[in-house]
């Protein structure tokens, strides 16, 4: 009987110690582990190339040309004349020439007797040559003799609109009222040729 007592006694010991220790072990979880954080890179996209600079085009102004005509009279041939550009004896021929005829390939063209030296074969050639482009076409040129153009010539007019000019500056400056005091009161005269217009 005491053999058996004792080992039941032994047992319960031993339970009871063994609880103690287990309870008195905390239960110790693993760390949490947190997932490897990782650098966000900034993915750097390729830049643009620059626009090439655009190279700045410059545009001549384009010049006044007369348009080709097919028809011309009197009028129309002073004023091709006159925006022709010529210049020298060439100039001259064609500021007295007065218009007869023009049928798209023949020029027909007047000169009085006291003009006539005016014309040669190189200012002929000179002067078609010079209105090709505003006829549309080299025309052939052809003078004839005549006593009176039949219409004015460039030069007439020229001289017509340079007397009006002169006449429109005389008139006045003997309109200016000092002029007029001095004309009065002592005698004073205008001397010929003496006024110019502002444009000459």
């Amino acid at each position: 009987q005491w053999t058996s007592a004792a080992e039941a006694a032994r047992s319960v010991f031993a339970g009871a110690g063994a609880a103690p220790d287990a309870a008195a072990r905390p239960v110790v979880s693993p760390a949490p582990v947190s997932a490897p954080q990782v650098a966000s890179q900034a993915v750097s996209m390729p830049a643009e190339p620059p626009a090439p600079a655009r190279t700045p085009v410059l545009v001549e102004k384009p010049q006044a040309v007369t348009a080709p005509t097919s028809t011309l009279d009197a009028d129309g041939w002073l004023d091709v004349v006159a925006s022709s550009g010529l210049k020298g004896p060439t100039r001259v021929l064609a500021e007295h020439a007065g218009f007869v005829d023009w049928n798209g390939t023949l020029l027909r063209l007047s000169l009085t007797a006291a003009d006539e030296h005016l014309q040669s074969p190189a200012s002929a050639k000179a002067l078609a040559e010079a209105l090709a482009p505003a006829l549309g076409a080299m025309p052939q040129i052809r003078f004839e003799s005549v006593a009176t153009p039949a219409g004015e010539t460039l030069h007439q007019r020229s001289a017509r609109e340079r007397d009006a000019r002169q006449g429109a500056a005389e008139a006045a400056f003997l309109a200016d009222p000092g002029i007029q005091q001095l004309m009065s009161r002592h005698g004073a005269t205008l001397v010929p040729d003496s006024i110019r217009p502002f444009d000459e």
